[in-house]
């Protein structure tokens, strides 16, 4: 298992260090090379503790830091359960309520002239409306899911943003608790105590700011279930 769990962080670290952090160089200097630098320190922890193989037992213990492992994989689950890539805003339900929005227009311009009339002219200006307040409406609920798509896409960028600064914060923090550990006689102990003291400053802010993704998607997804009910709705009033 430790193997695994070593594997996975290596390959999240490798990843932030190669494709994540470098791409942001750009808007977040600053957090960019302070990522690269938590990436690096992350990084030394797997290659230290290969060292354990070959001999090097006080370094491994050093740099294995398994308090501020276990708080970096924890983040870098929560990062990952984010996915990757941009996150859909719902820019195609924007172009579609657009568009419904200009068929009403369009309908309302179709509507029988005052010099018709008649039963024939009646009935036609009566589903001439009905078919304006039909796409009025699927407008409406296009806008409702883009609306909703956006929030999340937001939310999730803030929070893939929040928990990557945090990891960055406590991956720096390695270096500082290997360097505690050669302390003499009182090393392991201000190390450890190095751990738990970023774990507790890091983890709050990263568990708050992911329960607050978890009720955005609860109630971006409650939004998008009474979209596609108003959806059922208006298709089966138009069969009617």
């Amino acid at each position: 298992m430790g193997t695994l769990v070593d594997a996975y962080s290596s390959f999240n670290w490798l990843d932030g260090l190669v494709r994540g952090h470098p791409s942001a160089m750009k808007e977040h200097p600053v957090w960019a090379f302070a990522g690269v630098g938590s990436d690096l320190a992350g990084l030394m922890q797997g290659a230290a503790a290969a060292g354990e193989a070959l001999g090097a037992s006080r370094l491994a213990a050093a740099a294995n830091t398994p308090v501020i492992l276990v708080g970096l994989v924890t983040m870098m689950g929560m990062a990952n359960s984010c996915g990757f890539g941009e996150p859909n805003n719902g820019w195609q339900f924007a172009s579609g309520a657009e568009g419904f929005k200009k068929a009403a227009d369009a309908l309302r311009e179709t509507k029988p002239p005052d010099s018709w009339l008649g039963d024939a002219s009646d009935t036609y200006g009566k589903r001439n409306e009905e078919h304006q307040q039909r796409v009025a409406a699927i407008a409406e609920v296009d806008k409702a899911v883009k609306d909703a798509l956006a929030d999340e896409a937001h939310q999730n960028n803030s929070t893939r943003g929040t928990l990557d600064h945090t990891q960055t914060i406590l991956g720096l923090s390695i270096p500082i608790a290997m360097g505690l550990y050669f302390v003499p006689e009182i090393g392991p102990a201000l190390s450890m105590i190095c751990q738990v003291g970023a774990v507790g400053a890091t983890m709050p802010n990263a568990l708050l700011c992911y329960r607050d993704l978890i009720a955005n998607v609860q109630r971006n997804s409650s939004a998008i279930e009474k979209a596609g009910a108003r959806y059922s709705e208006l298709a089966s009033n138009s069969k009617a």
